[in-house]
Protein backbone atom coordinates (compact mmCIF):
# COMPACT_ATOMS: atom_id res chain seq x y z
CA UNK A 1 0.00 0.00 0.00
CA UNK A 2 1.50 3.27 -1.10
CA UNK A 3 0.59 6.40 0.86
CA UNK A 4 3.32 8.91 0.29
CA UNK A 5 3.98 12.46 1.41
CA UNK A 6 5.64 13.97 -1.64
CA UNK A 7 7.63 17.22 -1.58
CA UNK A 8 7.07 19.31 -4.70
CA UNK A 9 9.68 22.00 -5.29
CA UNK A 10 8.25 25.30 -6.45
CA UNK A 11 9.99 28.20 -8.18
CA UNK A 12 10.71 29.96 -4.90
CA UNK A 13 12.58 26.91 -3.56
CA UNK A 14 9.93 26.32 -0.93
CA UNK A 15 8.54 22.81 -0.54
CA UNK A 16 4.81 22.06 -0.91
CA UNK A 17 3.83 18.62 0.42
CA UNK A 18 1.13 16.35 -0.98
CA UNK A 19 -0.37 13.23 0.60
CA UNK A 20 -0.69 10.84 -2.37
CA UNK A 21 -2.70 7.59 -2.37
CA UNK A 22 -1.89 5.46 -5.42
CA UNK A 23 -2.98 1.94 -4.44
CA UNK A 24 -6.42 0.41 -4.94
CA UNK A 25 -8.73 -0.66 -2.13
CA UNK A 26 -7.07 1.45 0.57
CA UNK A 27 -9.15 1.84 3.76
CA UNK A 28 -7.56 4.34 6.13
CA UNK A 29 -7.97 7.47 8.28
CA UNK A 30 -5.39 10.15 7.49
CA UNK A 31 -4.50 13.48 9.11
CA UNK A 32 -4.46 16.31 6.58
CA UNK A 33 -2.42 18.83 8.61
CA UNK A 34 -3.16 21.55 6.05
CA UNK A 35 -1.63 19.58 3.15
CA UNK A 36 -2.93 18.78 -0.32
CA UNK A 37 -4.29 15.26 -0.84
CA UNK A 38 -4.32 13.34 -4.13
CA UNK A 39 -6.33 10.12 -4.48
CA UNK A 40 -5.12 8.37 -7.65
CA UNK A 41 -6.14 4.82 -6.73
CA UNK A 42 -9.54 3.15 -7.09
CA UNK A 43 -12.09 1.75 -4.64
CA UNK A 44 -10.55 3.50 -1.62
CA UNK A 45 -12.42 4.31 1.59
CA UNK A 46 -10.72 7.31 3.18
CA UNK A 47 -11.41 9.71 6.01
CA UNK A 48 -9.31 12.88 5.91
CA UNK A 49 -9.17 14.37 9.39
CA UNK A 50 -8.54 18.01 10.16
CA UNK A 51 -8.18 20.72 7.52
CA UNK A 52 -6.96 19.93 3.99
CA UNK A 53 -5.88 22.58 1.51
CA UNK A 54 -6.92 20.85 -1.72
CA UNK A 55 -8.29 17.34 -2.22
CA UNK A 56 -7.97 15.94 -5.75
CA UNK A 57 -9.59 12.63 -6.73
CA UNK A 58 -8.42 11.27 -10.08
CA UNK A 59 -9.30 7.61 -9.44
CA UNK A 60 -12.68 5.87 -9.65
CA UNK A 61 -15.20 4.37 -7.20
CA UNK A 62 -13.66 6.07 -4.15
CA UNK A 63 -15.47 7.15 -1.00
CA UNK A 64 -13.73 10.11 0.66
CA UNK A 65 -14.92 11.85 3.82
CA UNK A 66 -13.26 15.21 4.49
CA UNK A 67 -13.44 17.17 7.75
CA UNK A 68 -12.44 20.52 6.21
CA UNK A 69 -11.18 21.57 2.78
CA UNK A 70 -10.40 24.73 0.87
CA UNK A 71 -10.91 23.11 -2.52
CA UNK A 72 -12.27 19.81 -3.86
CA UNK A 73 -11.42 18.58 -7.37
CA UNK A 74 -13.06 15.37 -8.59
CA UNK A 75 -11.69 14.29 -11.97
CA UNK A 76 -12.43 10.57 -11.84
CA UNK A 77 -15.76 8.75 -12.11
CA UNK A 78 -18.32 7.33 -9.68
CA UNK A 79 -16.68 8.84 -6.61
CA UNK A 80 -18.47 9.94 -3.45
CA UNK A 81 -16.90 12.89 -1.65
CA UNK A 82 -18.46 14.23 1.54
CA UNK A 83 -17.22 17.38 3.29
CA UNK A 84 -18.11 18.81 6.69
CA UNK A 85 -16.92 22.43 6.37
CA UNK A 86 -15.02 24.82 4.18
CA UNK A 87 -11.61 26.24 5.07
CA UNK A 88 -11.52 30.02 4.75
CA UNK A 89 -15.12 30.06 3.45
CA UNK A 90 -18.54 28.59 4.25
CA UNK A 91 -18.00 25.85 1.67
CA UNK A 92 -15.02 24.55 -0.30
CA UNK A 93 -14.60 25.45 -3.95
CA UNK A 94 -15.78 22.44 -5.92
CA UNK A 95 -14.71 21.29 -9.38
CA UNK A 96 -16.51 18.13 -10.47
CA UNK A 97 -15.67 17.28 -14.08
CA UNK A 98 -15.90 13.48 -13.89
CA UNK A 99 -18.99 11.34 -14.48
CA UNK A 100 -21.53 10.14 -11.92
CA UNK A 101 -19.73 11.70 -8.96
CA UNK A 102 -21.42 12.86 -5.78
CA UNK A 103 -19.92 15.85 -3.92
CA UNK A 104 -22.00 16.89 -0.95
CA UNK A 105 -21.93 18.30 2.54
CA UNK A 106 -22.17 15.85 5.43
CA UNK A 107 -25.66 15.44 6.86
CA UNK A 108 -27.49 15.77 3.55
CA UNK A 109 -31.02 14.42 3.54
CA UNK A 110 -33.16 13.23 0.64
CA UNK A 111 -36.78 14.14 -0.02
CA UNK A 112 -38.60 12.09 -2.66
CA UNK A 113 -41.57 13.13 -4.79
CA UNK A 114 -44.80 11.16 -4.62
CA UNK A 115 -43.89 8.62 -7.29
CA UNK A 116 -40.52 7.93 -5.62
CA UNK A 117 -38.67 8.14 -8.92
CA UNK A 118 -36.90 11.45 -8.42
CA UNK A 119 -35.44 13.30 -5.47
CA UNK A 120 -34.17 16.56 -4.12
CA UNK A 121 -31.07 16.59 -1.92
CA UNK A 122 -31.07 18.97 1.03
CA UNK A 123 -27.54 20.17 1.56
CA UNK A 124 -27.46 22.46 4.62
CA UNK A 125 -28.00 26.21 5.03
CA UNK A 126 -28.68 28.65 2.22
CA UNK A 127 -30.97 27.63 -0.62
CA UNK A 128 -31.40 26.76 -4.26
CA UNK A 129 -35.05 25.91 -3.75
CA UNK A 130 -37.15 27.06 -0.83
CA UNK A 131 -38.88 24.58 1.46
CA UNK A 132 -41.49 25.48 4.02
CA UNK A 133 -44.41 23.90 5.84
CA UNK A 134 -47.93 24.27 4.47
CA UNK A 135 -51.07 22.61 5.85
CA UNK A 136 -48.97 20.14 7.79
CA UNK A 137 -46.93 19.06 4.79
CA UNK A 138 -43.87 20.15 2.86
CA UNK A 139 -44.10 22.60 -0.02
CA UNK A 140 -41.34 22.81 -2.63
CA UNK A 141 -41.40 26.19 -4.31
CA UNK A 142 -39.39 27.46 -7.25
CA UNK A 143 -38.96 26.19 -10.79
CA UNK A 144 -38.60 22.44 -11.29
CA UNK A 145 -39.21 21.76 -7.60
CA UNK A 146 -38.77 18.07 -6.85
CA UNK A 147 -37.06 17.50 -10.19
CA UNK A 148 -33.61 18.92 -9.61
CA UNK A 149 -30.97 16.23 -9.87
CA UNK A 150 -28.53 18.41 -7.98
CA UNK A 151 -28.20 19.57 -4.42
CA UNK A 152 -30.26 22.24 -2.74
CA UNK A 153 -30.00 23.95 0.61
CA UNK A 154 -32.82 25.01 2.89
CA UNK A 155 -33.38 28.56 4.04
CA UNK A 156 -34.22 28.75 7.73
CA UNK A 157 -35.37 32.38 7.62
CA UNK A 158 -38.80 31.62 6.15
CA UNK A 159 -38.47 34.60 3.83
CA UNK A 160 -38.60 34.31 0.05
CA UNK A 161 -36.97 37.69 -0.62
CA UNK A 162 -33.42 38.74 0.18
CA UNK A 163 -30.93 36.34 1.75
CA UNK A 164 -28.59 33.86 0.04
CA UNK A 165 -28.75 30.98 -2.41
CA UNK A 166 -25.79 28.59 -2.24
CA UNK A 167 -25.64 25.98 -5.03
CA UNK A 168 -23.25 23.08 -4.42
CA UNK A 169 -24.60 20.74 -7.09
CA UNK A 170 -22.75 19.71 -10.24
CA UNK A 171 -24.27 18.73 -13.56
CA UNK A 172 -27.67 20.34 -12.90
CA UNK A 173 -30.01 22.29 -15.20
CA UNK A 174 -32.47 24.58 -13.41
CA UNK A 175 -34.57 27.72 -13.79
CA UNK A 176 -34.68 29.56 -10.45
CA UNK A 177 -36.28 32.70 -9.06
CA UNK A 178 -33.65 35.08 -7.71
CA UNK A 179 -35.96 37.19 -5.51
CA UNK A 180 -33.28 39.77 -4.69
CA UNK A 181 -30.91 37.22 -3.19
CA UNK A 182 -27.14 36.82 -3.35
CA UNK A 183 -26.29 33.70 -5.38
CA UNK A 184 -23.11 31.61 -4.89
CA UNK A 185 -22.38 28.72 -7.29
CA UNK A 186 -19.80 26.28 -5.88
CA UNK A 187 -20.63 23.38 -8.19
CA UNK A 188 -19.47 22.77 -11.75
CA UNK A 189 -20.90 21.91 -15.17
CA UNK A 190 -24.30 23.42 -14.37
CA UNK A 191 -26.76 25.39 -16.50
CA UNK A 192 -28.78 27.94 -14.52
CA UNK A 193 -31.35 30.50 -15.67
CA UNK A 194 -32.16 33.06 -12.96
CA UNK A 195 -35.46 34.93 -13.28
CA UNK A 196 -36.03 38.32 -11.65
CA UNK A 197 -33.41 40.43 -9.87
CA UNK A 198 -30.29 39.06 -8.16
CA UNK A 199 -28.35 41.26 -5.76
CA UNK A 200 -25.08 39.58 -6.73
CA UNK A 201 -23.64 36.44 -8.32
CA UNK A 202 -20.43 34.65 -7.26
CA UNK A 203 -19.25 31.67 -9.33
CA UNK A 204 -16.54 29.59 -7.61
CA UNK A 205 -17.09 26.44 -9.66
CA UNK A 206 -16.03 25.71 -13.23
CA UNK A 207 -17.71 25.11 -16.62
CA UNK A 208 -21.02 26.70 -15.59
CA UNK A 209 -23.43 28.49 -17.96
CA UNK A 210 -25.50 31.15 -16.20
CA UNK A 211 -28.07 33.62 -17.50
CA UNK A 212 -29.58 36.39 -15.36
CA UNK A 213 -32.43 38.85 -15.83
CA UNK A 214 -31.14 41.58 -13.52
CA UNK A 215 -28.04 41.78 -11.32
CA UNK A 216 -26.04 44.39 -9.41
CA UNK A 217 -22.66 42.64 -9.02
CA UNK A 218 -20.93 39.66 -10.68
CA UNK A 219 -17.75 37.99 -9.32
CA UNK A 220 -16.22 34.98 -11.12
CA UNK A 221 -13.18 33.35 -9.38
CA UNK A 222 -13.83 30.00 -11.13
CA UNK A 223 -12.55 29.01 -14.60
CA UNK A 224 -14.35 28.27 -17.88
CA UNK A 225 -17.65 29.88 -16.88
CA UNK A 226 -20.04 31.70 -19.25
CA UNK A 227 -22.20 34.40 -17.62
CA UNK A 228 -24.82 36.46 -19.48
CA UNK A 229 -26.85 39.28 -17.93
CA UNK A 230 -29.79 41.19 -19.41
CA UNK A 231 -29.83 44.36 -17.29
CA UNK A 232 -28.08 46.00 -14.38
CA UNK A 233 -29.69 47.14 -11.13
CA UNK A 234 -29.32 50.85 -10.46
CA UNK A 235 -26.73 51.54 -13.19
CA UNK A 236 -25.90 50.97 -16.84
CA UNK A 237 -23.87 47.82 -16.16
CA UNK A 238 -23.24 45.59 -13.12
CA UNK A 239 -19.95 45.68 -11.25
CA UNK A 240 -17.95 42.82 -12.79
CA UNK A 241 -14.82 41.04 -11.48
CA UNK A 242 -13.48 38.06 -13.44
CA UNK A 243 -10.43 36.21 -12.08
CA UNK A 244 -11.13 32.74 -13.49
CA UNK A 245 -9.22 31.50 -16.53
CA UNK A 246 -11.31 31.58 -19.73
CA UNK A 247 -14.42 32.79 -17.90
CA UNK A 248 -16.51 35.36 -19.75
CA UNK A 249 -19.23 37.80 -18.70
CA UNK A 250 -21.36 39.50 -21.36
CA UNK A 251 -24.68 41.21 -21.81
CA UNK A 252 -27.49 39.26 -23.48
CA UNK A 253 -28.56 40.67 -26.86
Amino acid sequence: MRIAVVALLCSLSAAAQVIAIHDNGVKKDLDCNGLDVMVAGNDARLRLRGDCKRVTVTGNDNTVTVDGAERLEVLGNENEVTWARGVGADAPRVSNVGNRNSVRQAGAKVLRVDDGSEHVEIMGSGSTLSIGSSAGGVTLSGANAGRSAGSVAVSSSGSSSGGKLVLNASGSTDTLECQGRTVTINGSSNTYDFRGDCESLVVNGTHNEVTLDGVRKIVVPGAHNQIRWARALGRDAPTITVNGVQSRVSQSR
